[in-house]
C-alpha cells in the first residue's frame, strides 16, 4: 500500500504524532499496512527506531510486519525495532532485569506440558482422592494470572474447582520459584510486578520507548493493559489498533473493556475508524453489519463499506446439529466436484481446490468420518507441532536439566527415557530420602544412586544418567 493509495482514513491515523491514538480497524480495512507506514513515517520523521515499539499477538503477525517494513525504511533500521508479542516482549525484558526476579540470571520457561505436569502433581499432594478435570484447574490459575489476580488475593470459593485452584495456585508458584521457572503467563505478570515494584526500572523502560503500537487491543488481558500503562511515557504516544466486534477471546481472559474505555484510560484519545473494507464484497458485509448490530452490549459504532461492489448473496444454513453439518459439507463438496448446484459457475472443481475450516477438533473427527464415508480424498493441515512432539520435548528437557540443575519437571521428565530401572516405586524412596535430609531432587537422586534405597538397576541407570549430565556440564 504506497502513501498515496491511503484512503483518507488511513492517511488521518498515519499522520498521528504525538498522544494517544485509537484506531477502530473493521476486518479486512488494512490495519496491519497503517501500523507499518505510520512506523515509517515516524522514522523519516527523524525518530530513532529502537524508540518504536509494536506489538502483534502472534509470532507470524510480528514476522509480517517486520517483512512489510523493511522496504519501506530498510533491514537495518528494521532490526532495530521493537517488534514483537507481548510474551516475546516479556523474554527480552526480564532477561535484562532478571535480577529482580529473584534468580541467579538464569531462568526457563516452562511450556503448557510443563505446566499441566507440575500442577498434576501438586494435585496428587493436594486432592489425591478428588475425581477433577486437570485441565479446568490449569485454566483458572491462567485466568487468574490474566487477570492479575496474586496467589493471595484470590477469594475463597464454595466451588470445588475453585477451592482447590486457590489451594494449587500459590504451591505453584512456590514451585516454579524453586525451579527459577516462569510460565507462559508469567511472561506478561512478571514484568508487570518487576514495573510495578521498581520506580528506577519503570523510568529506564518508559524512556527507552518514545512511541508504543499495540495491534488486536480488543483481545488484550489486564495484565497485558497494565504492562502498555507502566511502559507509556508521559506524553502517552501509544497508539492502538483493534475492532470490539472481533473480540471473541473473553474465554481465556481477554477484557474488551480495554478497548472500550481506552478513552478514558488515555484523555485526549484521537479515535480514527477504518470503515473501508478491501477484501469482501458488499454481500457479506451487509451480513456482518447486520448481524453485530444486533449486539446489546456497549460497542463503538461503526459500518463496514466495500470498495470492490456487488457479488453473489451469502447462503445461510441452519443443521441440526454435528453431524447434519458433517454430511451437508460432503454434498456441497460431491456437488462442487461435479459441477452441480453448489458451483457458482456450473463448472466442476477438483477436491484440491475446496478447503473446508473448522474451529475444533472435535468437528474435524466428524467431518473426516463423513469425508471417508463419502469416498472424498482430503487432506488435514496442522497437527502436533515440532516442538510438542514426545521425542523432541524429551531432548529439550535434558538440555534443560544440563542448563538450570533446580528444573525438577525436566529432570523428572528424563528420568525414565530410556527406561533405566527407575519406576514409581523407586521414586517415591528419593521423594521420602529427599524430604528426609532437605535435598533437591537431583542430589537426593544423585545420592540413590550410590546407596541401597532402590535397585541395583535403577542405581546403574541413575550414574548413567548423571554421568551423562555432567559430561554435557
Amino acid at each position: 500500500m504506497g502513501e498515496t493509495k491511503l484512503n483518507p482514513a488511513q492517511r488521518e491515523a498515519v499522520e498521528h504524532v504525538d498522544g494517544p491514538l485509537l484506531v477502530l480497524a473493521g476486518a479486512g480495512s488494512g490495519k496491519t499496512g497503517v501500523i507499518t507506514r505510520r512506523i515509517a513515517r515516524l522514522v523519516k520523521l527523524g525518530h530513532k527506531p529502537e524508540t518504536i515499539l509494536a506489538v502483534s499477538f502472534t509470532n507470524k503477525a510480528a514476522a509480517e510486519m517486520a517483512e512489510r517494513m523493511v522496504p519501506l525504511i530498510g533491514a537495518e533500521n528494521t532490526k532495530k525495532l521493537w517488534l514483537s508479542t507481548f510474551h516475546s516482549f516479556g523474554v527480552r525484558f526480564l532477561h535484562e532485569e532478571n535480577r529482580h526476579l529473584g534468580y541467579d540470571g538464569r531462568f526457563v520457561i516452562f511450556d503448557q506440558g510443563d505446566v499441566t505436569g507440575l500442577i498434576r502433581e501438586l494435585m496428587r499432594e493436594i486432592a489425591p482422592d478428588r475425581n477433577l478435570d486437570l485441565q479446568s484447574i490449569v485454566s483458572r490459575i491462567s485466568l487468574w494470572k490474566n487477570a492479575f489476580v496474586m496467589p493471595e488475593d484470590v477469594k475463597p470459593s464454595d466451588f470445588e474447582y475453585d477451592a482447590v485452584a486457590r489451594e494449587i495456585y500459590p504451591r505453584y508458584q512456590a514451585a516454579l520459584a524453586r525451579m527459577h521457572a516462569v510460565d507462559f503467563d508469567d511472561l506478561v505478570v512478571a514484568p508487570v510486578r518487576i514495573l510495578q515494584d521498581n520506580e528506577r526500572v519503570r523510568e529506564k523502560w518508559r524512556n527507552r520507548f518514545r512511541f508504543l503500537m499495540i495491534d488486536e487491543f480488543q483481545d488484550t488481558n489486564k495484565s497485558q493493559l497494565e504492562l502498555v500503562r507502566l511502559l507509556a511515557n508521559e506524553q502517552h504516544n501509544i497508539a492502538v489498533v483493534g475492532d470490539d466486534d472481533q473480540s471473541i477471546y473473553g474465554w481465556r481472559g481477554a477484557e474488551v473493556g480495554n478497548i472500550l474505555d481506552f478513552e478514558r484510560l488515555f484523555p485526549g484519545t484521537r479515535v480514527v475508524k477504518l470503515e473501508l473494507n478491501y477484501r469482501s464484497r458488499s454481500p457479506i458485509l451487509d451480513v456482518a453489519n447486520a448481524a453485530i448490530g444486533q449486539s446489546r452490549g456497549k460497542r463503538h459504532g461503526k459500518t463496514l463499506r466495500s470498495v470492490k461492489g456487488d457479488g453473489p448473496k451469502v447462503r445461510m444454513v441452519a443443521l441440526g446439529d454435528s453431524g447434519e453439518e458433517a454430511k451437508f459439507v460432503g454434498r456441497e463438496i460431491r456437488e462442487l466436484n461435479k459441477g452441480g448446484e453448489a458451483s457458482p459457475d456450473g463448472r466442476p472443481h477438483p477436491y484440491k481446490s475446496i478447503a473446508v475450516l473448522y474451529r475444533s477438533n472435535q468437528t474435524a473427527k466428524i467431518l473426516e468420518e463423513e469425508l471417508r464415508l463419502g469416498g472424498i480424498p482430503y487432506r488435514v493441515f496442522g497437527g502436533t507441532q515440532f516442538f510438542d512432539r514426545k521425542e523432541v520435548k524429551d531432548l529439550v528437557a535434558y538440555l534443560r536439566v544440563v542448563d538450570n540443575p533446580r528444573d525438577e519437571l525436566s529432570l523428572r521428565r528424563i528420568l525414565d527415557v530410556p527406561p533405566r530401572g527407575v519406576g514409581e516405586g523407586s521414586l517415591a524412596k528419593v521423594e521420602a530420602l529427599r524430604t528426609r535430609k532437605g535435598l533437591t531432587l537431583e542430589r537426593a537422586l544423585r545420592e540413590a544412586s550410590f546407596g541401597n534405597d532402590i535397585p541395583e538397576r535403577g542405581r546403574r541407570g541413575l550414574q548413567q544418567l548423571f554421568q551423562t549430565i555432567d559430561d554435557a556440564r
